[in-house]
């Protein structure tokens, strides 16, 4: 196994950092003060029959 450089090693680590700051502003966009909102269960996942399965795709979400 090649050992990488302090270059790539720093490369790699800002791929990373911006791919989880992407993600963070993702999720705060479906964040919002003062009302609720489904796009929350989005990506949260059960168990559907032994398979993990998105919430929106088991039940109907919504607000009343």
């Amino acid at each position: 196994m090649a050992e990488m450089t302090i270059a790539e090693i720093k490369q790699s680590a800002e791929q990373k950092m911006g791919k989880s700051l992407d993600s963070l502003k993702s999720d705060l966009a479906k964040v919002r003060t003062g009302r609720a909102h489904t796009g929350i269960l989005d990506h949260v996942m059960v168990d559907y029959y032994g398979s993990p399965t998105a919430v929106p795709q088991v039940a109907n979400v919504s607000l009343v």
